[in-house]
């Protein structure tokens, strides 16, 4: 699927959260909770 957007902060929250539900549809709840702990600590500290 092709989007487009001309808000660049926009595409980037997107991005970041079709990465999330990738992660939480391959990996179930591992996934959930990796992200929960990264969202808590930052993103610095994700992956």
């Amino acid at each position: 699927m092709t989007q487009t957007c001309g808000n660049a902060k926009a595409v980037a929250v997107l991005q970041v959260h079709a990465v999330e539900v990738n992660e939480l549809d391959r990996d179930g709840m591992a996934a959930m909770m990796r992200n929960m702990r990264a969202n808590m600590m930052g993103r610095a500290a994700q992956r």
